[in-house]
């Protein structure tokens, strides 16, 4: 079963501990449906409990009691409480860095917020004696509302701003509507309208959730997940799915149906390998002796899924005799279907069509009607990320499918070795996750008496690792590849050296590119660029003997004077380029570099484990 999700609630009044009670906390979890599991306060019932490890912070263990009242059938989600402030000689301060540790500790490593809380004002000041801060004058100033510096502080973290974030204040809104909108803020509930349906809406509209049948919880996967959910929320849709081969867009499609509470059919249908004379029949149907061998009515899968949801496979497959009858099946407004040899139309009630392709750049070749991809959505799509974009799901679906091969082949149940798993995330997976699925069912198959999976189990022996030594050679070979297209007969020698290389880029010329050319290479562009930073970076850590980071990041910026926090920054800025810490962390010589700087340097060690997910230390 799929654990529940995690939401942080800051809130000065609910995130207090008063005596290791909070009454009003106690009230709002049981009216909301909510597990406690801040460890802050005792429950009523159980006043002495055995506290068991929930949360650490600055290696302090955070504990709490499991409150039997809140039922697991009974609860949509554990929450956390952040009070955000501090408290210290009968005075009340906010305290932004506090909170702001709170919520990394809570967002770096799975399971993360599956939604921030965040209460706007904030009383400080002096305790008075019913226990409570006086508050400030500037407390009530709705641009120096607590809460909106917090918001402020989560926008300008790129990390941060992932977290999906719902203001829940009792507090105007018209004042301060214009600054949280533009922050990464999902919605505004009122708290005084905020009970246990209300909280659920939210949670699912807004929220990071895992799915039990869909295995994983990176943020790629989470934030795939969610759209996918707000689409199925929305009456008569049309979706179109976009995902390389195996990522499991069937998977997602299903998913959708399910999120969109239809009790009638889910009907998939598959044009691959079906002939075309064939495809509008299986669609839309026939009559009886509509052609020779029509000897009984038959519904199309369209007819079948009313009320439900139709799977079209393979969109682009769709041949253009089809299309124009497809046409009145994907408009919203008429839905209607026609069987073959029949006059009349039939309209269906309320369908949802999901489409799924693996190329989106067929779409737009000349044969695809236009009109056809704007009823399907298609600058609108849900993208499904690839394996190797949500790569830290690996060890979650290694054990997922050696535990099912395992079970499907009577085979020993097995530990799965550190060197199998680093070789298995070391892949860069083209096939995705099915080729994953394919790799583990063969090796417990072949080797179903044994009680550990090793490399050599694997067949990874056609899979180049993701290592950094041949990235030189690699960046070399997609630049002449680039030069190729663009300027055949270019005289080569000129585009040498890096000064080149900026001057060649900066000059592209994207004329007489079609949009079939541009289409999908955003990712590419990405990881070719990933894969030079990584290599700039080692080139500079490599000029001299013994390396200090101050003067690798002093060439790379060509500043003089950088030195201490500014060099500290360069260094998380280059860590920070998107899939180039991925690179980075898998290779020693690099590692090797980081660790003999960062040792004396805890706060710089910590940015370095941080981003590239390991420590650098070891």
């Amino acid at each position: 079963m799929t654990d529940k999700p995690r939401i942080l609630w800051i809130d000065d009044v609910y995130g207090k501990a008063e005596n290791r009670r909070n009454r009003h906390r106690d009230t709002l979890c049981s009216r909301l449906g909510l597990q406690d599991i801040t460890g802050d306060c005792l429950s009523q019932e159980e006043p002495e409990p055995k506290l068991k490890p929930l949360l650490v912070i600055d290696d302090r263990e955070i504990n709490g009691p499991v409150d039997k009242e809140n039922r697991d059938d009974e609860v949509i989600a554990n929450v956390i409480f952040c009070r955000g402030q501090v408290e210290a000689s009968g005075n009340v301060r906010n305290d932004l860095e506090g909170t702001l540790e709170v919520v990394k500790n809570g967002w770096e490593q799975p399971p993360r917020w599956g939604l921030l809380l965040l209460d706007m004002h904030f009383a400080t000041g002096t305790i008075g004696a019913d226990g409570e801060p006086e508050g400030k004058a500037e407390d009530w100033v709705p641009g120096k509302y607590f809460g909106l510096t917090i918001l402020d502080s989560l926008w300008r973290d790129p990390e941060l701003r992932e977290i999906p974030v719902v203001i829940t204040s009792a507090m105007e809104r018209d004042v301060i509507e214009r600054r949280f909108t533009t922050q990464g803020v999902w919605a505004f509930v009122d708290k005084n309208d905020l009970n246990r349906a209300k909280l659920k809406e939210v949670l699912e509209e807004y929220g990071l959730l895992a799915d039990e049948k869909i295995i994983g919880n990176s943020l790629p996967l989470l934030q795939c997940l969610r759209e996918a959910r707000r689409r199925a929320h929305i009456p008569n849709e049309n979706i179109l799915i976009l995902g390389e081969s195996g990522t499991g867009k069937e998977l997602l499609a299903e998913y959708i149906h399910r999120q969109s509470g239809k009790t009638e059919p889910y009907v998939p249908f598959f044009p691959q390998g079906v002939p075309e004379t064939l495809i509008e029949d299986r669609l839309f149907g026939h009559q009886k002796g509509a052609f020779d061998g029509a000897t009984a009515h038959q519904p199309g899968v369209a007819e079948l899924a009313d009320g439900g949801t139709l799977f079209i496979d393979e969109f682009g497959d769709i041949p253009a005799t089809v299309q124009a009858k497809l046409l009145r099946l994907l408009d919203k407004n008429i839905r209607e279907t026609q069987r073959l040899g029949e006059q009349k139309v039939r309209k269906l009630r309320n369908l949802q069509v999901i489409m799924a392709t693996e190329r989106k750049e067929i779409l737009f070749r000349d044969n695809f009607r236009q009109a056809l991809l704007a009823r399907a959505k298609v600058h609108n799509a849900i993208q499904i990320p690839t394996l190797s974009e949500r790569s830290e799901d690996i060890p979650l679906l290694v054990e997922y499918f050696v535990r099912k091969y395992e079970k499907d082949f009577d085979a020993e149940p097995r530990k799965v070795s550190k060197e199998a798993l680093d070789a298995l995330k070391a892949c860069p997976w083209p096939g995705n996750v099915r080729e994953l699925e394919s790799v583990l069912e063969s090796a417990v198959f072949t080797y179903k008496g044994l009680r550990w999976l090793e490399v050599d189990h694997l067949n990874l022996s056609s899979y180049e690792t993701q290592g950094l030594e041949p990235l030189a050679a690699q960046i070399e070979t997609d630049f002449a590849e680039i030069l190729d297209k663009q300027t055949q007969t270019a005289d080569t020698s000129f585009y040498e050296g890096l000064d080149a290389l900026i001057e060649y880029f900066d000059n592209f010329n994207f004329d007489g590119y079609q949009h079939s050319d541009l289409f999908g290479k955003l990712s590419q562009i990405e990881s070719a660029y990933a894969r030079f930073v990584a290599c700039y970076l080692k080139a500079a850590l490599n000029l001299r003997g013994e390396i200090q980071y101050q003067a690798a990041m002093r060439c790379i910026t060509g500043d003089d004077d950088l030195r201490g926090a500014k060099a500290k920054r360069q260094v998380e800025k280059i860590l920070g380029i998107s899939k180039t810490s991925h690179l980075i962390s898998n290779d020693p010589a690099v590692i090797k570099h980081l660790r003999n700087f960062v040792k004396s340097d805890p706060v710089l060690k910590k940015t370095c484990d941080r981003i590239l997910g390991k420590n650098v230390d070891k």
